[in-house]
């Protein structure tokens, strides 16, 4: 089997981009995650400013969301 994952993040201009990170090892996505991502304080966070509190990270790169795809080799 074979597992890739799309990283959906924010790039330096402000827009948007897909990362995508194949593995021919059995994984799941979210052990993946776990070992891989790394998650930060907002330096922006204020209460009420309406920014999130915390940033997950991939490379220096904020992920805004992820898909999971499975598949034979």
């Amino acid at each position: 089997m074979k597992m890739i994952l799309s990283l959906i993040v924010m790039l330096e201009s402000g827009g948007l981009g897909l990362l995508k990170i194949e593995s021919n090892e059995i994984l799941s996505c979210s052990l993946w995650i776990e070992k891989n991502i790394v998650y930060k304080d907002n330096p922006l966070y204020e209460a009420g400013n309406g920014e999130v509190w915390v940033n997950s990270y991939y490379k220096n790169h904020i992920i805004i969301g992820h898909i999971c795809e499975k598949g034979e080799l």
